[in-house]
């Protein structure tokens, strides 16, 4: 009885200690991590947006979310809204963390209506790049973009990881306020443009990501493929095992 107790207490830690995986893993290569075999079209659009949900370890929770939608910009019309969302506090998205110049530039234009009333246009623009020599520096902005890893990238638990929402297609954001005084009507014409990230169209994509469980904290990646538009397809997923 002595012998048999401290085998016993020795065999229950060993049964409750985490598995350590691998380090690192390969994006699109199965033999580390086993495939899960998928393909789904997700198509949403301004009037019907979609959102879709992955369990990405079989746990029966959840991990992260898919929204395709479209956004009414103002002057330009609908355009594609496609992002990935963290679902809990145990998932963690691979990112890249970046500093971004934002640029700012202020165009004046005087018109008279048909009325007679003269009207002024301000448009101020915002980017990530100077664009011309009415671009100057305004600021410089942290933030965390999706890495679309290509096939045979290395993803390591040494990269960077993040919760919330990332996109991978955003509406450039608008904003329009009109001001009337007694001598004239002047137009404030806000754009703001999200051009620090463009999503690779019509490649296939591995969107690495990190989670933990009861089994310790795996890493694993989703295959997809942007076709432009509102055209998401997710066409797989892996996870160490």
């Amino acid at each position: 009885m002595k012998i048999i107790l401290p085998i016993l207490i020795a065999l229950i830690l060993v049964s409750c200690k985490k598995k350590q995986f691998e380090s690192a893993i390969t994006a699109g290569d199965s033999d580390a991590v086993p495939d899960v075999g998928y393909n789904f079209l997700l198509s949403g659009s301004y009037t019907n947006p979609k959102t879709y949900q992955l369990d990405l370890n079989h746990d029966g929770v959840n991990d992260v979310e898919f929204f395709n939608g479209s956004a009414l910009v103002v002057s330009m019309g609908v355009m594609p809204e496609i992002s990935i969302k963290t679902l809990h506090q145990n998932m963690e998205m691979n990112v890249d963390i970046r500093k971004d110049s934002i640029f700012q530039a202020y165009f004046y234009h005087w018109q008279y209506a048909p009325g007679g009333t003269r009207a002024f246009f301000h448009v101020n623009v915002t980017s990530c790049m100077k664009e011309s020599a009415q671009y100057v520096p305004v600021d410089v902005k942290t933030t965390n973009y999706l890495i679309p890893m290509e096939e045979g990238d290395v993803l390591s638990n040494n990269d960077d990881f993040a919760q919330g929402t990332f996109h991978l297609a955003t509406a450039e954001q608008h904003e329009t306020e009109t001001e009337f005084f007694p001598d004239s009507t002047v137009y404030h014409i806000n754009q703001i443009r999200k051009s620090c990230f463009e999503f690779p169209e019509n490649s296939i994509r591995y969107l690495g990501f990190r989670i933990t469980d009861d089994d310790g904290q795996k890493m694993g990646w989703i295959e997809v493929e942007y076709l432009g538009g509102n055209q998401l397809r997710i066409r797989d997923w892996a996870i160490q095992q």
